[in-house]
């Protein structure tokens, strides 16, 4: 039979019936592991089990949440590196513990380790981001490696959009920009088609979704239960190849279109500023990186750019109209 979903209102989770028999709860956990590295990327993939596997029925709650400590004890290699091997050498007598701790199972330290991540993908954003804009420290190669080495080495930099803020970087040159583009690309794993989100970058839950008891239960949500309202993102981000071609950097958008593989038919929507004149701006909706740069390019010869100021716009719009 199928399964009933009971109380399906706006804004309340859905509550389905226990299920006979179901794949995913007959795969071992090394399979399922299996199944979430071609879901999600390292470090996301507590997301998908509380998200999106965990309220489809009791049954997977209760496994995701008490059966699989071989499922969390390989998750938890995504966020602490396995303990060095103890030589033979130096063993001795067992260190005594108390009984009366109670030990925090697997899935408890996940959470902590997720939430831990999350914090100091935050705060090395936000000291990115204030570097990115900054006149007294601009970015630089050197500034951004320092950051990956306080608040790293593992950073979600596609959560926080690190490429992004990187195309958007202020009084520093096109090559320093490249340099940062390369190193968050080649070096940290950030995905060049990966958009902002124009309501909230850094949130640990989608707000597409409501918030699932696994997630309420594991401490990595609100208290509400039954009555968690769902936020519609309205609208799409911006790519780092959108802002590269709006603000004229072709040495940028031929590395992201020939080395990195950004797709130029990905579109979004966002408002820039025109170089000739600041108090003027262009606003596009579900546009793709040519529709952008050729607008700003309309835009700056109207408000008095001469065309020999435009090459760079050239560039962008040559580069993007053959690929």
């Amino acid at each position: 039979a199928s399964p009933l979903l009971l109380r399906q209102d706006d804004g309340v989770v859905p509550v389905v019936e226990e299920e006979e028999w179901c794949l995913l709860l007959g795969l071992p956990d090394v399979l399922l592991y299996h199944v979430l590295t071609f879901v999600s990327p390292p470090t996301e993939r507590v997301v998908v089990l509380g998200l999106q596997l965990a309220p489809l029925s009791r049954s997977h709650w209760e496994s995701i949440q008490t059966k699989r400590s071989g499922l969390w004890s390989t998750l938890l290699l995504e966020y602490q590196p396995p303990p060095p091997p103890v030589s033979s050498s130096s063993s001795s007598t067992p260190r005594r513990s108390s009984k009366r701790l109670r030990r925090a199972g697997k899935r408890e330290v996940v959470r902590d380790a997720h939430l831990l991540l999350r914090d100091r993908t935050e705060i090395a954003h936000y000291a990115f981001t204030e570097m990115a804009h900054s006149k007294r420290t601009p970015l630089t190669l050197a500034r951004l490696r320092w950051i990956f080495k306080e608040y790293g080495p593992n950073v979600r930099t596609n959560q926080c959009t690190f490429l992004v803020e990187c195309c958007r970087a202020r009084h520093i040159s096109e090559q320093v920009i490249l340099r940062c583009v390369k190193e968050l690309i080649e070096r940290h794993g950030a995905i060049p088609d990966h958009p902002t989100k124009p309501q909230d970058t850094c949130s640990f839950s989608n707000q597409t979704r409501p918030l699932t008891p696994f997630l309420i239960s594991a401490g990595l949500g609100c208290s509400n239960v039954l009555k968690v309202p769902t936020v519609p993102i309205v609208g799409m981000g911006l790519t780092p190849l959108i802002v590269a071609a709006a603000r004229g950097m072709p040495k940028v958008v031929a590395y992201l279109l020939q080395s990195a593989g950004a797709a130029p038919s990905v579109k979004g929507s966002g408002r820039f500023h025109l170089f000739s004149k600041r108090t003027k701006s262009i606003k596009l909706e579900c546009s793709t990186a040519l529709e952008f740069s050729l607008a700003m390019k309309e835009a700056e010869l109207q408000h008095g750019l001469s065309p020999n100021d435009c090459k760079s716009l050239n560039k962008c719009i040559r580069l993007l109209q053959t690929t």
